[in-house]
């Protein structure tokens, strides 16, 4: 017994298994590719933020996708107002509540929260002034 749970003998994966595994690494590996391309382009629009949330879902666990979209909110945060600033970070906030509910063991969807509650902070304060 491991932490209340009988050990079970290693079962092979079916055919099925396998074939939605790979199609499931392939999905990932195509958003990567697109996802470092539109990076490396320095493309910080609304629609790279979008597709980042969308990679979240499959990998969120990849450093470089939540790097990737905090240089997207730093850079839309120049053309915008401090309550249009404090509405993005709840619209991230909520989308990381959704992510830590699918993989509450994530460290990195923890960092990016804390992030977010940084910037949020600071943006309350920018109101209040």
């Amino acid at each position: 017994m491991f932490h209340g749970r009988k050990k079970e003998a290693f079962k092979a994966p079916t055919p099925e298994e396998v074939q939605a595994t790979q199609e499931k690494l392939d999905k990932i590996v195509l958003i990567n590719t697109t996802m470092l391309a539109k990076r490396n382009a320095k493309e910080y629009t609304q629609e790279s933020l979008a597709q980042t949330e969308k990679f979240s879902v499959l990998s969120p666990d990849f450093n470089t996708l939540w790097n990737y979209r905090r240089e997207i909110i730093t850079h839309l945060f120049q053309s915008m107002d401090a309550k249009a600033r404090l509405e993005m970070v709840k619209a991230e906030l909520m989308m990381l509540i959704k992510g830590i509910k699918r993989s509450p063991k994530s460290y990195t969807l923890w960092y990016q929260r804390q992030w977010a509650i940084e910037i949020g902070l600071v943006e309350e304060a920018k109101l209040i002034e």
